[in-house]
């Protein structure tokens, strides 16, 4: 069966990529969550993804003890 794109929906899940990643998933209509790798200090990319992700589209998760916040 033949699908357009925009009948796909998704999750990306435990996003860690830069804005113009971010976009693309966006685009598509698909909601991105974050784990706690985005509060690691050094993960600036992820950080201005994270401010770049409107709040209808984002979930947070934890994947604990996995993924967990920066000690």
């Amino acid at each position: 069966k033949e699908m357009n794109v925009s009948d796909i929906r998704g999750v990306m899940h435990s996003f860690n990529g830069d804005s113009e990643w971010l976009k693309k998933f966006l685009d598509l209509g698909m909601l991105v969550s974050y784990s706690g790798v985005a509060s690691f200090k050094k993960t600036h990319e992820v950080h201005d993804a994270v401010r770049n992700t409107p709040f209808d589209s984002m979930m947070v998760e934890t994947d604990a003890p996995y993924l967990s916040p920066e000690p």
